[in-house]
C-alpha cells in the first residue's frame, strides 16, 4: 500500500489508531499544538518509532540533533517564522545548488514543502526529526509554544492541564544527556534510507553515531 500521509503511516505501522488520531485532531483544534504533538505529549505515541518508520517509508534521512540545536541566525532568517511554525519545519543549511535543507516533524507534508518553496524562492530538501526537538527549535528560534515545549506547561489553552505532559525533559541543548540519547536512538534509522550509500552504525558511542547520521547529507530527499 502506498502511504502518502503521516496518519496512514501511524495506523499501518500500528503506532496509533484512527480513533486516537481523530481524538487528537479534535482536541487540538484552535490551539497552538498539533495532533502529533498532542499524542506525543500525552504518552500515547513513541516519537522515536515515528521517526524510524517515517524515514524508512518516506525515504528521508534523520536529522543530526546537534545541528538542529545550533541553527545560525542567518539560516533562521531564510525561513519566515509563520511558515516554520505552521509546517513544523526548521532550516538546517543550504545545499550546493542553493536549496534549503530543513528538518520536519512530518516529512509527508508535501503541500507545506511546496508552499515554503513558493514563498522563499528556493527548493526544499527534507530531513526528519522527532516532534520534541522540533518543538524546542521552534520555541528557541521563532518563539512558538506548544504542548511539548516549553516544558512543564501542559497543553496550550483551551485544553488546560487535564492532559499535561507526564514528564518534561530538561532543556534541549547539544550537551544535554537526553539529546545525546535521543540522537543515538534516531541515528539507527539513517541506515534505512539508502543501505548502499549509508554505512552501518556499529558504534555504541552516541557522538560517533550522530556524526555517522550527519554523513547522509548527499542522500537527502527532495520533495
Amino acid at each position: 500500500m502506498w502511504i502518502h500521509d503521516l496518519p496512514s503511516l501511524l495506523t499501518d505501522e500500528a503506532l496509533a489508531t484512527d480513533a486516537q488520531i481523530r481524538a487528537a485532531v479534535a482536541a487540538t483544534a484552535g490551539t497552538t499544538t498539533t495532533w502529533l504533538e498532542y499524542l506525543v505529549s500525552t504518552g500515547a505515541l513513541d516519537e522515536v518509532a515515528v521517526v524510524h518508520a517515517s524515514s524508512r517509508v518516506a525515504g528521508v534521512p534523520v536529522s543530526d540533533l546537534h545541528r538542529l540545536a545550533t541553527v545560525a541566525p542567518e539560516l533562521q532568517r531564510l525561513l519566515p517564522g509563520d511558515l516554520a511554525i505552521e509546517h513544523r519545519m526548521i532550516p538546517l543549511g543550504l545545499e550546493a545548488d542553493g536549496d534549503l535543507c530543513v528538518a520536519m516533524a512530518d516529512p509527508f507534508d508535501l503541500t507545506g514543502v511546496r508552499e515554503v518553496e513558493f514563498f522563499i524562492g528556493r527548493g526544499v530538501v527534507r530531513e526528519i526529526a522527532a516532534a520534541t526537538p522540533i518543538a524546542w527549535a521552534l520555541n528557541a528560534y521563532y518563539g512558538a509554544r506548544c504542548a511539548l515545549w516549553p516544558p512543564h506547561q501542559g497543553l496550550t489553552p483551551p485544553l488546560g492541564p487535564r492532559l499535561a505532559r507526564r514528564s518534561a525533559p530538561p532543556p534541549f541543548t547539544p550537551e544535554a544527556a537526553w539529546c545525546a540519547d535521543l540522537a543515538a536512538s534516531l541515528a539507527d534509522a539513517t541506515s534505512i534510507v539508502s543501505p548502499a550509500a549509508v554505512p552501518e552504525v556499529g558504534d555504541d558511542d552516541p557522538t560517533a553515531r550522530v556524526k555517522r547520521a550527519a554523513a547522509v547529507g548527499p542522500q537527502r530527499a527532495r520533495a
